[in-house]
């Protein structure tokens, strides 16, 4: 019996930096609708952070007519738009975007930004 319970706290030891290191990770893709409706899928791994952003560059000469869920206020100048996620749980989550005109895939650019929990360093990924 003793044995037993040592081999299970040994193999729990052993499984701990697996839990504790995981791989924080908040990653974005354009799913383009067509014309004036573009989809961005938000992917948050486990653990999640405690909050993040999502800044999407506006190309020039197009307006953000509406979004679900709303944008947070707007970006470093007036062609920039951010939203600020907090305490979202892992998995997918979805930003609808509708613009005033048609827009190219090649003309969209945005980034998504966290902090890592463990280390606190601001990490910073394009939306592909």
């Amino acid at each position: 019996m003793i044995r037993r319970i040592f081999f299970l706290v040994f193999i729990g030891l052993l499984l701990t930096p697996l839990v504790l290191h995981a791989k924080t990770d908040v990653s974005g893709s354009y799913l383009h609708g067509g014309g004036q409706h573009v989809t961005i899928k938000i992917k948050v791994s486990e653990p999640p952070p405690m909050a993040f952003i999502v800044l999407q560059h506006l190309p020039q000469g197009i307006e953000l007519l509406s979004a679900n869920p709303r944008p947070s206020g707007k970006g470093q100048g007036a062609s920039s738009v951010k939203w600020l996620f907090k305490h979202a749980g892992p998995g997918n989550h979805i930003l609808k975007m509708h613009f005033s005109k048609p827009v190219n895939p090649k003309q969209l650019r945005g980034e998504i930004r966290f902090r890592h929990p463990e280390s606190g360093v601001m990490i910073t990924t394009k939306i592909r």
